[in-house]
């Protein structure tokens, strides 16, 4: 499996992808299983970040955290809001797995599952490496001016 990248030709990917000599594309390595983790971790971290980025779904997931919330419940907080906007609100965090939904009758349930979050706390370790090295490549240049 090759891959091209056009837009930056001077990134290292630190997870199992090296330049191939000669072509300069950078090709994957490893097994089949982690080939298929790096297809589906870039849309799962999207889906992640995308849920948290708007307030309504902060606020619904920081409720839901804390115990769980029949969404009538959930609604009362946004009174400006309507019950369909904030169901879809949920249909996103719950998408991106940070929301567990249970019916219970007519009514539904909503609890927090904060651990997709941690994919957002690995993704800048990944590229710390990568800024840390030319960081510290700039300081030596800086300092051994005159």
């Amino acid at each position: 499996m090759r891959i091209h990248l056009r837009s930056c030709a001077q990134l290292e990917a630190p997870c199992g992808i090296h330049r191939a000599r000669g072509s300069g594309a950078l090709v994957a390595s490893g097994s089949r299983a982690n080939l298929e983790l790096m297809r589906v971790q870039p849309d799962r971290l999207s889906r992640v970040a995308h849920a948290i980025a708007d307030p309504t779904r902060r606020s619904i997931l920081r409720a839901s955290s804390h115990r769980e919330q029949r969404v009538l419940d959930l609604a009362r907080l946004h009174p400006g809001m309507t019950l369909a906007a904030i169901s879809k609100h949920i249909q996103v965090l719950a998408r991106a797995g940070l929301i567990q939904k249970r019916r219970d009758g007519r009514e539904v349930y909503c609890s927090a599952d904060l651990r997709p979050l941690e994919l957002l706390e690995r993704f800048p370790t990944r590229y710390a490496r990568f800024w840390n090295e030319r960081l510290d490549a700039l300081a030596h240049h800086l300092d051994a001016r005159p």
